[in-house]
């Protein structure tokens, strides 16, 4: 159930500087009584994810699907997400919204609760939260009881700005004003590897309601950083306590690499289609073939039903069509069929087998260019590779102040080294950013889609300069649009972007003054 030199050429950068946002994570669940659980998004090299059907809904929507929210939002609310429920089981649904505030400098997701009030026959907030998450993708929200006390808990999953997966779960408790629904925050984590909320069977008292259940254990995976084996994991445990109000950890496990290989190699073997297609999910580069080169890559994805060859800067993007199972001799496969994105009448048939946890062996009928070994492009390969990279790139030795930077045109842009977030009045989107020095500083923005492929690349020249009042220090940014050439950094002939961060500072002298002032 859970699980792995000279830069790869062009596409490798990009998706070592990129790592993919994960927007489309796969979940599976087991109903009630099987004695199964609850796998939370997958993440991290080599770790896959049980291929049991979810009894839970969570929906990841597009902006132009959303409902609307049904309290007004001021112009500094950045909305992500609106989930309509019944929190209390009246006969009013409420709404959970997520979204951001933009003046907020860590960027963080935060949720509200809107409920109706039959008095003035309206809605209204009625509790607000904040959670770990930054990415607005991987966002998603559901409600279910986790505590075993009949009531709904939300519980709300995502990744932060450092690509770590988060999980927060909020549970409902008496209102300071005595009527209203109210929450507080029961757990709040982030891992490096994996989160699962393992489900329990209940008892027949309890779906009769006639008593508490037993509440859901929560696992947190996090890699061994002590061991030298990369899949080395530590299994975290909490269960909740009510005394104390909060789930508390209650066992700390080591898990060997070779037992996370073992099960992840016995998952493949016994699960069905879904389960290979999940394991593929992502980026693998060739270690051998015909033409063997480190800058050729196959990126599989099952969620938007394409699979992509990379060599340099030519692609070749093909529809995922329908698969069926193998068993080889070598290991557990698929046989895939597809057809050219471009020329529908080009069709090929692909043969993958798992030769091992992160090595594939490949054969495209018809088109032996591609036949041939592959492994995973995995987490470490990546971080060596973009530190090869980089005694060669002439990075800046000074990275960019991370936050918000803004300007009175409405454009925003958040940093969080090495990912960035760019919104106007009309879009959002995010991706990776570099700073080097080529005959002057450079800042490039690549924007990813869902598969952590570039879709644009924006350079610019760039100048810094921080200004200090008695109570605010401004950073200001100026971008000037620009190209690299073989004679370096071409500044286009067009007005510079200019941005600002204002973060407040305490005034020393007057702290100095007030110290006299009591002495």
């Amino acid at each position: 159930m859970i699980a792995g030199t000279l830069a790869i050429g062009v596409v490798v950068l990009i998706l070592v500087l990129l790592r993919p946002d994960h927007s489309e994570r796969e979940r599976s669940a087991a109903r009630p009584g099987d004695g199964t659980r609850f796998i939370v998004p997958e993440a991290g090299e080599g770790i896959e994810l049980s291929e049991s059907a979810s009894q839970h809904t969570i929906t990841l929507r597009d902006s132009e699907e959303e409902v609307q929210p049904r309290i007004p939002l001021s112009a500094e609310f950045l909305l992500t997400q609106v989930e309509e429920t019944n929190l209390n089981r009246d006969q009013h649904d409420e709404q959970l919204i997520a979204f951001k505030r933009r003046d907020d400098p860590e960027d963080r997701i935060r949720i509200k609760v809107a409920e109706f009030d039959s008095v003035r026959n309206t809605y209204r907030v009625a509790w607000e939260g904040e959670t770990r998450a930054n990415n607005v993708r991987t966002f998603a929200l559901y409600t279910t009881d986790l505590t075993g006390n009949h009531q709904l808990e939300i519980i709300a999953f995502g990744t932060n700005n450092a690509g770590e997966q988060t999980l927060d779960v909020f549970e409902a408790t008496d209102p300071p004003g005595g009527v209203s629904l109210y929450y507080r925050p029961v757990l709040s984590v982030t891992t490096d590897a994996n989160i699962e909320i393992a489900e329990q069977e209940r008892s027949e008292a309890y779906y009769s309601m006639t008593s508490s259940g037993s509440s859901f254990p929560i696992h947190v995976y996090r890699r061994d950083q002590d061991s030298e084996d990369e899949r080395g994991l530590i299994r975290y445990s909490y269960r909740y306590h009510p005394d104390e109000e909060q789930y508390l950890e209650v066992q700390r496990e080591t898990i060997p690499g070779t037992e996370v290989e073992e099960a992840q190699l016995q998952e493949l073997y016994d699960g069905d289609v879904a389960a290979f297609q999940r394991f593929l999910r992502g980026p693998w580069y060739r270690t051998t073939g015909s033409n063997s080169e480190r800058q050729e890559l196959v990126f599989f994805d099952p969620v938007r039903s394409s699979i992509v060859f990379y060599r340099g800067d030519r692609q070749e993007s093909f529809s995922w069509k329908d698969s069926h199972r193998t068993l080889h001799r070598s290991g557990p496969g698929l046989r895939i069929n597809l057809e050219n994105e471009s020329i529908s009448t080009v069709r090929r048939q692909v043969s993958v087998t798992a030769s091992g946890i992160d090595e594939l062996i490949v054969n495209v009928e018809g088109s032996e260019q591609w036949d041939g070994r592959y492994r995973r492009l995995t987490d470490s390969l990546q971080r060596r590779l973009l530190n090869e990279r980089r005694s060669a790139a002439r990075l800046r030795g000074e990275e960019l102040p991370s936050g918000l930077y803004r300007n009175d045109s409405g454009l925003e842009i958040f940093f969080s080294n090495p990912r960035f977030t760019m919104r106007d009045e009309e879009q959002e989107i995010s991706g990776g950013f570099a700073m080097f020095e080529l005959d002057r500083p450079v800042l490039q923005l690549k924007e990813m889609n869902s598969n952590g492929v570039v879709i644009s690349n924006r350079t610019y020249k760039f100048e810094e300069e921080t200004n200090k009042t008695a109570d605010q220090l401004i950073r200001t940014l100026r971008l000037y649009p620009a190209r690299l050439t073989a004679e370096g950094v071409e500044v286009q002939d067009t007005e510079p972007v200019t941005l600002e961060q204002i973060e407040q500072v305490e005034d020393e002298d007057s702290g100095e003054d007030d110290e006299g002032g009591e002495a």
